[in-house]
């Protein structure tokens, strides 16, 4: 029975402990709202504090399978033309630090 119980434990604490995301904005405050956005046009800043009143997208817009698709073409073709120049990082990753770093060079 503490064999099973050890097991039990172990489970849990390895599932919480892969299941939290460490892309998280740093030092947050209480009741701000934050952004982690990403322009082609401009550096990469990471998150950035943003008033929560000026934050205007519809979930229904923006999650939309459409909406996805663009996207992912537009990340995916851009990633393509850093390849071309000559930047080397990981293709598959969405922001890996490589790519941020080609991107803001």
């Amino acid at each position: 029975m503490k064999t099973y119980i050890n097991i039990l434990i172990l489970f849990f604490t390895t599932t919480i402990s892969f299941s939290q995301t460490t892309d998280l904005p740093q030092n947050p405050k209480a009741g701000m709202c934050y952004t982690n956005e990403f322009d082609y046009s401009k550096k990469y800043k990471g998150w950035v504090e943003v008033d929560c009143n000026t934050i205007k997208r519809k979930p229904e817009d923006f999650n939309s399978s459409e909406n996805v698709r663009k996207r992912c073409y537009e990340l995916e073709s851009y990633k393509e033309k850093l390849l071309n120049l000559g930047y080397k990082f990981d293709k598959s990753g969405l922001y890996s630090k490589s790519f941020i770093k080609a991107h803001n060079t």
